[in-house]
Order: C-alpha cells, then structure tokens, then sequence
C-alpha cells in the first residue's frame, strides 16, 4: 500500500470497529470505512502525520487517492468529509516547511476540476470547503512554480 500502513486485524472479530466484519472479509473499503468514521479533526491529523513521513507529491496524491473514494459518494456527509479531508492535507502541504514541492504534482488538474465541481455544491459545508482547498492548491502551485514562500496564511473569508 502507498502510505506503508497495512492493517492490523484483530484476533477476535467481536473487537473490530466495524460491526459484523471478521478478519477474513476485512477488506481495505472496509478499513477505509472504520476510518471515515473517526472525528474530522483525527483523520485529517492522521492524514497529516502519514504525510508528514514523506511530505512530497507522490505521497499527497497517494493519500488524496484513497481520501477521495468518498467524493463521488451520494451521501452529503461522506463528501463533505472528503473536501475537508483534501483541503487539510492542501493546507498541511502548504504550511509543511519540508514539504518537497520539487517533483511535478501527478493529476493536479483532476484535483482542481474535483474541487470546482464542489464550489456550487448545494450543501454550504462542502461548498465553503471546496472553495478553500482550491485556494490551497492554488497556493501549492504557487510555491511549485516559486512565487510564493512556504507557510502562506489562510486568506480572510476562506
């Protein structure tokens, strides 16, 4: 796996997060679940700190990747969980001073069009989140392009 976490399954079924899931079944959608259903403010720390081991592209994407399996979600929550998901590893990345922005950002354009699509969402949560992790992004490709300085604050209203 590209974040070098494998899972850990329990001995004991009983004992796992997810209701009625045994070691056999556990599949990476249903880690990925168990994980969805941790306080916004822990994930996005988790988040945080696995790419804080290796702050560059290639891992932001990676984890992007797995994060924004809920994106395309037809429940409002999962999707608002995935922007603001996004928008925190965006900011992390920006803030990170050893964060490497030397290597092209694999798919940026993708990323982009994800959050533009967000922008108009009808849920203002998602919509107010979109609209700041494109900001973000804009601000890491920024820096990628050497215009402007690592730790950017957070602009007033975003």
């Amino acid at each position: 796996m590209c974040m070098g976490v494998s899972p850990v399954l329990p001995r004991d079924p009983s004992s796992h997060p997810v209701a009625g899931v045994g070691p056999v079944s556990l599949t990476l959608t249903h880690a990925l679940q168990a994980l969805h259903k941790v306080r916004p403010e822990l994930l996005d720390a988790m988040l945080g700190n696995l790419l804080a081991e290796s702050p560059d592209a290639d891992r932001l994407h990676c984890i992007l990747e797995h994060v924004n399996l809920w994106i395309v979600s037809s429940v409002s929550q999962e999707r608002a969980r995935a922007i603001r998901s996004s928008t925190s590893l965006f900011r992390f990345a920006v803030t990170f001073p050893e964060f490497d922005i030397s290597a092209e950002f694999p798919r940026m354009g993708h990323h982009v069009a994800q959050l533009a699509l967000f922008v108009s969402d009808p849920d203002k949560d998602i919509s107010q989140q979109a609209r700041e992790g494109t900001y973000w992004l804009y601000q890491l490709l920024l820096q990628q392009r050497g215009k402007e300085p690592a730790g950017t604050q957070n602009p007033v209203g975003v």
